[in-house]
């Protein structure tokens, strides 16, 4: 039993163990071959398709509502006739009924069909708001949020609704997804994405930019705690400032004549 003693107390070493070759990985390190690996695109998806099935659920059931036989009226109306009418009332909804219009003319006028573009944007919605959240605080967390976006009865609402509403929820997800990315990554090109986020976010409705004020407050808060150094938080701010200000100038023809 005595010469068990200075085995127990041998540095990194077991009784009657001898010790590991030098350079040898550590036994319970796994190998880079059997590390399982998730696609980023899987999670998103998953909650884009359970929105997508929950929101195509008896969607061609009922029949147009008072709402969506304005979007029918302007769908059926000429192009010329389309315009003259945005340059008088509905401006701010000008891009979805230009789709609408489009729409009639290649599927028809029936609820699947003038519905349909609203269920696809409420799963993109979902599929975006999976990848923010799975970007800021993980896969489970991203999950979470995508199905319980699924769940609430307005999404289904309004993904069943043949009106710009799901148009707009999805395109504002998305500049939020790309405001995030640009803030992490410091890319140019996720500016100049949230930049054309922004834009299709006005031409969906104008009053969609007030999600700037959110952003800037985010931005703010960001600045505060999360930059390394004052000039690189004015830094962040100036590069902030120009791409929102490019978006507005943009979209200055449509803000005047909404």
């Amino acid at each position: 039993m005595g010469d068990l003693a200075p085995l127990a107390t041998r540095p990194g070493g077991a009784p009657g163990l001898a010790p590991a070759p030098a350079g040898a990985p550590p036994a319970h390190s796994p190998s880079p071959a059997s590390t399982p690996h998730t696609p980023a695109w899987l999670i998103p998806a998953c909650s884009a398709l359970i929105t997508l099935s929950v929101t195509l659920w008896r969607i061609g059931g009922p029949s147009f509502w008072r709402d969506e036989g304005a979007t029918l009226s302007a769908a059926h109306r000429s192009l010329p006739e389309l315009i003259r009418m945005l340059s008088r009332m509905d401006a701010v909804h000008g891009l979805y009924y230009l789709l609408m219009w489009l729409l009639v003319r290649l599927a028809g006028s029936g609820e699947l069909a003038l519905r349909l573009p609203s269920a696809l944007s409420m799963a993109a919605a979902a599929g975006l708001l999976t990848a923010l959240g799975r970007r800021l605080a993980g896969p489970a967390a991203g999950l979470a949020a995508g199905l319980s976006f699924a769940a609430i009865p307005a999404v289904s609402w309004f993904g069943q609704d043949a009106r710009p509403f799901a148009l707009e929820t999805a395109v504002a997800t998305a500049a939020s997804y790309c405001f995030a990315r640009w803030l992490d990554d410091g890319a140019g090109n996720w500016a100049r994405w949230y930049t054309a986020a922004l834009i299709g976010l006005g031409l969906a409705n104008i009053f969609g930019l007030l999600l700037i004020a959110a952003h800037g407050t985010t931005l703010l808060l960001a600045g505060r705690t999360g930059q390394p150094s004052r000039q690189a938080a004015r830094q962040t701010a100036r590069r902030w400032l120009a791409a929102v200000t490019a978006a507005v100038i943009f979209l200055l023809p449509l803000e005047v004549l909404a």
